[in-house]
C-alpha cells in the first residue's frame, strides 16, 4: 500500500508510492504443545531455489503495542519451499516439502504431519467456548 504523512504542525502532505514488484512469500505462525504456545524461540529455516533463510520466532512488544508472533518469508520469484524446517525450544524438529506460497500457514507442535492454513487453526480457537463457572452461573448459586 501506499503511505500519505502529515506533518503536526502544518506543511504539505507527502505521498509516497509503493512501486515494489509483487513477488511470493509465506507467513508461519505456530501452536506451541511442549514449548510455549507462540513457539517463541523457535528456529526456522526455509530452502528454495538455491537459498536458505533462517528466522526466529519472536514476538515485538512495546510501550502499550505488540506485534502478533508470526515469520514472514519473502521469497521473490520461487513458487515453493524444498523444505521447511521448524526447531521448537522443546528441542522438537519437524520438516515439510514442497511448500506453496503466498499463504499464511500454523504449525502444530504435537502435529507433525502438516502444515495447517492459519484461517483453520484460527477458527478452531474461536470455536471453543470456556467453560462456564458454576458458582457464577448455577440457580441459586451464593458468591462468598
Amino acid at each position: 500500500p501506499d503511505l500519505l504523512i502529515r506533518n503536526s504542525g502544518g506543511g504539505p502532505l507527502r505521498l509516497f508510492l509503493n512501486r515494489f514488484p509483487k513477488t511470493n512469500w509465506i507467513q508461519l505462525s505456530l501452536v506451541g504443545q511442549k514449548s510455549n504456545s507462540h513457539g517463541i524461540g523457535a528456529r526456522i529455516t526455509a530452502t528454495f531455489a538455491g537459498e536458505k533463510i533462517q528466522r526466529e520466532m519472536q514476538s515485538q512488544n512495546c510501550f502499550l503495542g505488540q506485534s502478533p508472533a508470526v515469520v514472514h518469508i519473502g521469497m521473490g520469484e520461487a513458487k515453493t519451499i524444498d523444505q521447511l524446517t521448524i526447531q521448537w525450544p522443546s528441542g522438537e524438529t519437524q520438516s515439510f516439502s514442497d511448500v506453496a506460497t503466498n499463504m499464511h500457514y500454523a504449525a502444530q507442535e504435537a502435529d507433525s504431519s502438516r502444515l495447517f492454513p492459519f484461517s483453520e487453526i484460527a477458527l478452531k480457537k474461536q470455536s471453543v467456548a470456556p467453560s462456564p463457572n458454576p458458582n457464577l452461573t448455577s440457580p441459586g448459586a451464593a458468591i462468598k
